[in-house]
């Protein structure tokens, strides 16, 4: 289980000692990261038990909007400012106030809640900012989107960071999370598709925190 091992070292360790953690670790999360064994010796922390488990993993249980937000500040390492523009580029105006308490935890006092719609318009200018604007095919800025779910996460940071899929498949792997070409095409097949695969926030942490890896190390 060394890349586990690696994997929860970096999550923990500061900006000042070159790493950022990617997401703050709820019990769930503490139990998928540690290696854990069954009386016969089978680890029980690897993708296979993972995908044969129970265990309903549906999204916001683990990794929220403000989560999504404050790992993609870390791994870009963004100022507020920067934050704000990127806002601007999918034409929409926010308070720079409002960003800080964007990035707080739960628990902090001035936390505000990152909605559906804010975090998609972040998205949106994200993908401007780093891939530039398309005239033929222009990102939406309107105010009302349709419902967010992971599937839409992942596919926008998959544009945003011009990721192909043998990258996704590397970046999962820094998570100990091994995924074919097929079930990530899946993850971007449109809802409804015979073939169609929700994307869980176990699978979205994954990717979050490979990302991060990457990035920082």
């Amino acid at each position: 289980m060394q890349s586990l091992s690696i994997t929860c070292a970096f999550i923990n360790l500061t900006p000042a000692s070159g790493f950022v953690h990617a997401l703050k670790l709820t019990a769930f999360e503490a139990v998928y990261l540690m290696a854990e064994e069954d009386e016969a010796g089978h680890d029980k922390s690897g993708p296979e038990f993972r995908q044969k488990s129970k265990i309903p993993i549906k999204r916001g249980e683990i990794v929220t909007n403000n989560d999504v937000l404050r790992s993609i500040r870390h791994v870009l390492d963004l100022s507020d400012a920067t934050i704000v523009d990127i806002f601007k580029l999918a034409e929409h105006k926010i308070d720079p106030a409002d960003i800080s308490n964007l990035l707080k935890e739960e628990d902090e006092t001035g936390y505000l809640n990152c909605t559906d719609n804010l975090l998609i318009l972040f998205l949106n200018g994200l993908i401007s900012k780093r891939r530039g604007k398309s005239e033929s095919n222009p990102l939406q800025t309107k105010a009302i989107f349709p419902p967010l779910t992971n599937n839409i996460i992942f596919k926008k940071l998959r544009i945003a960071f011009d990721l192909k899929e043998d990258d996704l498949i590397e970046l999962m792997s820094l998570a100990d999370y091994e995924v074919n070409k097929n079930e990530l095409s899946a993850i971007f097949r449109k809802p409804g598709h015979k073939h169609y695969r929700e994307c869980n926030d176990e699978f979205l942490m994954g990717f979050l925190i490979g990302l991060t890896f990457r990035q920082w190390n």
